[in-house]
């Protein structure tokens, strides 16, 4: 763990120094006083590149700010204003470098904070750009999540009204498939 927050710490101190160390990080098991180093060494590398943020600015110190975030302090991350509100423009690049692991363990997270009362975020809007970026990884089809999905949000009507929002926008949810368990067998 010291070498960890020897790494943490440096971020602090060189926030872009984040393309030398997300991948060493994303190896590494972070506790959970590693979430209050990794902000810091985002939102000073946000102030650095300008605050705030402009909308659909993707860069790839954020990008890599993001994976960590989402693989170790998902549940943290979207529960804080100023880190949440950034990850619909990283979904994507989250999902092509994420494990089957790590995206488990996130939809988890992301369960567990959609159904908390104290969540003061959009639900519908962050559940459906997840699902949306989801539909669009190589994790689509994974049975798993299907069914963390729907054992773990409460209320179910949220999961109901985001994929009919991405029915909406002409989006077929490969995951919510009727058909999925059969093609999954087939594949096997």
């Amino acid at each position: 763990m010291k070498k960890q927050n020897a790494l943490l710490e440096r971020l602090i101190l060189e926030p872009q120094d984040i393309d030398n160390l997300c991948t060493i990080l994303c190896a590494r098991d972070i506790d959970e006083k590693g979430y209050e180093k990794l902000r810091a060494a985002y939102l000073k590398m946000r102030k650095m590149l300008g605050e705030p943020m402009q909308e659909n600015v993707v860069n790839d110190y954020s990008e890599h700010f993001m994976v960590l975030f989402y693989q170790h302090f998902f549940y943290n991350a979207l529960k804080d204003y100023e880190i949440s509100q950034d990850f619909d423009n990283y979904y994507y690049a989250i999902f092509s470098r994420a494990y089957k692991r790590d995206v488990i363990k996130s939809t988890i997270d992301l369960c567990k904070t959609l159904s908390e009362e104290t969540s003061t975020f959009n639900k519908e809007h962050v559940l459906t750009s997840y699902l949306k970026a989801l539909n669009n990884s190589q994790y689509s089809e994974l049975t798993e999540l299907k069914n963390i999905f729907e054992q773990n949000i409460v209320p179910q009507t949220l999961l109901q009204d985001a994929i009919e929002c991405c029915k909406k926008e002409k989006i077929k949810l490969v995951i919510f498939e009727d058909n999925l368990s059969e093609r999954e067998e087939l594949k096997n």
